[in-house]
């Protein structure tokens, strides 16, 4: 019982400390989400961050946002001149289906398959973000992480925590719905928890 009350003693305090920073956080941040698909950096590699395919039987409207706004990203990088040919990381949980969703989805919005490539370690944002930090070295492209805008902030403050430059690019979805809200939230106490554990990697 004792266990229990310390346990959720120290998670509350956890929100009262970590929101505040995360919000703070969060509004640097914001300078690097894009505005339009114009302002892509030349030669970006793009990494499009599963969720689950369906929400109670029907097609989640977040997943198929983050596929056309990957697949729009991709088609405008792919008429840039003498820019290298652009490549979509494609990163979810792989039990639950979302990389290859995510692969069936983009290849059917034009994206040539040979252009992408799949990460089902992706169960969580930090393992889809520890993905693209292995690979990471001092030539590399810059990276645009694609998702939700309510997404975006903890997706780019992981990714400065481990020593990734990243932007970030909203797909349609606004603010998410009232249970992606709250998961959000309990999902930077998780990430700050994370990280706190990790050393930083620098390429």
């Amino acid at each position: 019982m004792l266990a229990a009350f310390t346990s959720a003693l120290v998670f509350a305090a956890g929100f009262v400390f970590v929101l505040p920073v995360a919000l703070s956080r969060s509004h640097r941040i914001g300078s690097r989400i894009l505005s339009s698909l114009d302002d892509l950096p030349d030669g970006a590699r793009l990494v499009v961050l599963g969720c689950h395919v369906e929400t109670s039987g029907r097609p989640n409207r977040l997943f198929i946002a983050r596929v056309a706004a990957g697949a729009a990203a991709w088609h405008v990088l792919a008429t840039r001149a003498d820019a290298p040919p652009p490549s979509i990381l494609a990163s979810g949980h792989g039990p639950l289906g979302e990389t290859d969703a995510l692969r069936d989805g983009l290849v059917a919005a034009g994206v040539p398959e040979d252009a992408l490539r799949l990460d089902s370690s992706g169960e969580r944002t930090i393992h889809s973000i520890e993905c693209v930090a292995g690979e990471a070295r001092p030539d590399a492209p810059p990276i645009v992480f694609v998702t939700q805008r309510f997404h975006l902030p903890r997706t780019l403050w992981l990714a400065d925590r481990l020593g990734i430059d990243a932007v970030g690019l909203p797909a349609e979805g606004g603010v998410g719905p009232p249970r992606a809200r709250l998961r959000e939230h309990v999902a930077w106490l998780r990430a700050f928890v994370d990280t706190s554990r990790k050393s930083v990697h620098r390429p």
